[in-house]
């Protein structure tokens, strides 16, 4: 499998997320929006601890691609989702997650994938089937070559 994103080297290239992440956390005239900041802001040192501790719990997704294609409407542009039957047989629509935009080639129909996503709270609780609501925060991906 080759690793074609991780949200660590993503952050590295653009340091203004984690700001805008974190004004969206700490503006408390926005109580609906961003992040809840219960287990660290965003990106924080304590932020990831807490991801690999089990504190913010995680999702991975793993199987193989029946599908890839572009989410907008607009034909043109690169194929940016896939679809996944994974190994416990549903199917999960994701989106394609590189650091370098022509690992986009790599993810073809057929192929195996991996995802892992942090599983955030948000400041708008409950979600609408009355659990916690999260935000699905990609980690890391990767593709079989």
């Amino acid at each position: 499998m080759k690793r074609t994103y991780t949200l660590a080297r993503e952050l590295e290239l653009t340091p203004q997320t984690i700001e805008k992440a974190h004004k969206l956390t700490l503006d408390r005239s926005r109580p609906r929006i961003g992040l809840k900041g219960k287990h660290g802001l965003f990106a924080s040192t304590e932020w990831w601890n807490n991801v690999k501790n089990g504190t913010i719990a995680t999702l991975k997704v793993k199987g193989q691609v029946v599908d890839v294609y572009a989410a907008g409407a607009d034909a043109s542009t690169l194929p940016d989702m896939i679809d996944i039957a994974t190994d416990d047989g549903t199917l999960v629509s994701a989106g394609i997650y590189v650091n370098d935009p022509a690992d986009v080639a790599l993810y073809t129909v057929g192929k195996r994938v991996a995802l892992m996503y942090a599983l955030d709270e948000l400041k708008d609780q409950p979600a609408e089937d009355g659990s916690i609501n999260r935000a699905k925060i990609a980690l890391e991906m990767a593709v079989s070559i």
